[in-house]
């Protein structure tokens, strides 16, 4: 349309145009390369997701061969990976978004519970409530501000807990 509908000054912006059009004799393939390269990164990218799903489910039959039961919150991972509403949404969470997606961790759940199920093994799901904040030397239920500190002392017994690792044992 626009080989028809020329005008002065238009040089430049017709040579990028030709550019981005191959075949039509002018210009560098741009779009050819473009295309090109975007192929090279989907299958960079393709390759990589396989070798993570193929790490978790080594991963995973390892952990079903030493194990006989596995054990999982049971939550549902979207309440996770939901966005905020755009009016409160915060940037100071991104680097942690990007790091579940680049983690999977969906995968490697279900790597898991595939591996266990797989050789027989139970697979049970608990309730997640109060397994952050129950001390597991003593049972004590301790209440703190779990979004804004990793580790807490026990009120009970004075144990200073890893929440993650405290969640796991309980």
């Amino acid at each position: 349309r626009w080989s028809a509908n020329r005008f002065d000054g238009d040089e430049d912006g017709f040579v990028l145009l030709g550019a981005l059009v191959p075949g039509n004799g002018e210009g560098n393939g741009w779009l050819h390369r473009d295309r090109h390269l975007w192929q090279i990164e989907t299958g960079v990218r393709l390759r990589a997701e396989r070798r993570r799903l193929d790490i978790y489910r080594a991963f995973a039959a390892d952990m079903a061969e030493r194990f006989g039961a596995l054990v999982l919150e049971k939550f549902d991972l979207r309440d996770v990976a939901e966005l905020p509403p755009v009016e409160s949404a915060s940037t100071d969470n991104a680097r942690a978004r990007a790091q579940r997606v680049k983690a999977a961790v969906s995968d490697l759940r279900t790597a898991l519970v595939e591996a266990f199920q797989h050789r027989g093994k139970t697979v049970s799901y608990v309730h997640p409530a109060g397994t952050t904040g129950t001390c597991s030397a003593c049972g004590h239920a301790n209440h703190f501000d779990a979004a804004a500190n990793v580790c807490f002392t026990c009120a009970s017994c004075g144990v200073i807990h890893d929440q993650d690792e405290n969640a796991a044992v309980n």
